[in-house]
């Protein structure tokens, strides 16, 4: 994940980090030209709060884990941990972004809540629009930091609805004190979606295919099979995978990954197509373009991809 800057709503460059503001070890900016420009832009108003937060959450993490576990607990008081938390969480930040994109017209806060420091954890992600952010209903100060980020990031005269998102992390879970943070993060591909991915996928199985794609080597649909009427090995018969290519030892023979990495060579006839969900725009061709690929990718006279 690309975190933006608190100012300019920016990445920095490749090669640099974003600066944590200092004041309230919250806030983040990429130079400390944009650090000036927003203290007088308004985060002077909001520092100290932001600054009492963090440092409630940190004494809090410390008082309740004695010893050694104490260094554990306040490792998860720094903001850094939840970020990666985030980032590893599979799925997560493409269901966040498939959210942010579709309600993106709402100037949404897309409010994640964390009940739990595992992998398998299912975060709870709510829209909260600014119909509802703007009017300034405040529950502790946590709420009052986040109200002021989100004027300050939507307000900013370089945000985009189709450029930038907001993404609050909120952490409650037992023996954890509440822990709330906002980040500015870019849309990357979700301007190449196609529309109708909207209103065809949920955020689930558009995070799914994401991650399929990427474990795949790109971010490109790829030929997917399910492997069918195999004798001698009929116990892969049901196993989906996706086609590399032709065998190079055996030209009447693809190749085939299956799911956990193994590579086998089989017919044409023993694998059938399985057909995968449409993301990118240029994916949506019209129905005799798919038709031909179809006849294509299963002939023997064609190169396979």
């Amino acid at each position: 994940m690309e975190l933006t800057c608190g100012h300019c709503c920016k990445v920095p460059p490749p090669g640099e980090k974003l600066r944590t503001c200092s004041g309230c070890m919250s806030t983040k900016f990429c130079t400390v030209a944009c650090q000036r420009a927003a203290w007088t832009a308004g985060h002077k108003l909001v520092c100290e709060s932001l600054r009492d937060v963090h440092a409630r959450a940190v004494a809090q993490f410390e008082s309740i884990a004695p010893g050694s576990a104490k260094q554990a607990m306040k490792e998860r008081a720094d903001p850094a941990y939840w970020v990666d938390w985030y980032e590893r969480t599979p799925g997560l930040k493409f269901k966040a972004m498939f959210i942010a994109w579709k309600h993106r017209a709402e100037y949404p806060i897309i409010r994640v809540a964390i009940h739990s420091d595992r992998l398998d954890e299912v975060p709870e992600i709510v829209v909260v629009p600014k119909t509802e952010w703007s009017t300034g209903v405040v529950r502790d100060n946590s709420d009052t930091a986040m109200n002021a980020k989100a004027h300050a990031h939507f307000g900013n005269q370089n945000f985009g609805v189709d450029k930038t998102y907001l993404v609050r992390l909120v952490v409650t879970f037992p023996n954890s004190p509440k822990l709330g943070l906002a980040m500015g993060t870019k849309f990357h591909m979700m301007t190449h979606v196609h529309s109708s991915v909207l209103t065809d996928l949920t955020a689930d199985e558009f995070a799914a295919e994401m991650i399929r794609r990427r474990e795949d080597g790109d971010g490109h649909p790829t030929v997917y099979v399910r492997l069918t009427g195999l004798r001698g090995a009929a116990h892969l018969n049901g196993q989906e995978g996706v086609r590399l290519g032709r065998d190079p030892n055996d030209p009447e023979r693809m190749t085939i990954r299956l799911d956990g990495g193994r590579e086998v060579g089989v017919l044409s006839k023993n694998y059938e197509k399985v057909h995968r969900p449409k993301l990118l725009k240029y994916e949506f061709r019209s129905l005799l373009e798919s038709e031909s690929d179809d006849d294509d990718e299963f002939g023997y006279d064609t190169e396979s991809e």
